[in-house]
Formats: C-alpha cells, structure tokens, sequence
C-alpha cells in the first residue's frame, strides 16, 4: 500500500470513528463520551465519598484526591509501575468500602501514598 493510499485509509477510519462517537454523544446523558469528566461532576461524586484519580503518563503516576469541600490533594508516585497500579486500585477500593469516615480514610490514604 503507497503511503498517500495509507493516508487515505487512516482519514476514511478516523472521519468513521468521528462520526460515530458524535452519534454517541446524541443520546440522552451520554453528552460528554470519551470527554475528560467534568470538575464540578467530580467534586459531586466527592459528596459520598472521597474521589481517588490515577494519573498515568509517560512523565510518571500521580494519586489526586477529590474531597467534597476541600481543595484537591496531589500525591507523586516516583516508584510506581503498571503492576503496582493494578494492586493500588485494588488497595483504594477497599479502603474506600472499608473506612466510611472521611477523615480515617484520609490518614489511611496519605499513609499508602
């Protein structure tokens, strides 16, 4: 295949693929598809319990925690690697079921991170 036949290709997928997650985004309460969430629905879901974000980049892994009424915390995670993620998340879900007062589940998590 020449490389314009390439480009080509690659146009007809990506332009099917846009179309496609913009007949998505029509239906009722799926608006924001594939979209980053937003902020303030973050800082709603914060109202039930603390919101635990995994960050990971080719720059490295970054824990943010979203509370209800405070300033969300950053936590760099130097010595992290995918594998471990996996068992942290597990780890965060636990702690999030386990521990229903906000302020034990805070010391708790800075402690793990």
């Amino acid at each position: 295949m020449s490389r314009e036949d390439a480009s080509n290709k690659y146009q007809e997928h990506s332009e099917a693929w846009n179309a496609t997650v913009d007949s998505i985004r029509l239906l009722d309460n799926h608006r924001t598809f594939l979209h980053p969430t937003p902020f303030e629905k973050l800082r709603e879901a914060a109202e039930e319990s603390s919101v635990v974000i995994v960050n990971i980049s080719d720059q490295g892994f970054t824990a943010i925690i979203m509370y209800e009424s405070r300033n969300p915390f950053c936590v760099p995670l130097p010595e992290v690697t995918p594998t471990t993620i996996e068992a942290l998340v597990r780890t965060l879900e636990n702690i999030m079921t386990d521990f229903p007062e906000e302020s034990e589940r805070d010391q708790i998590l800075a402690a793990i991170l």
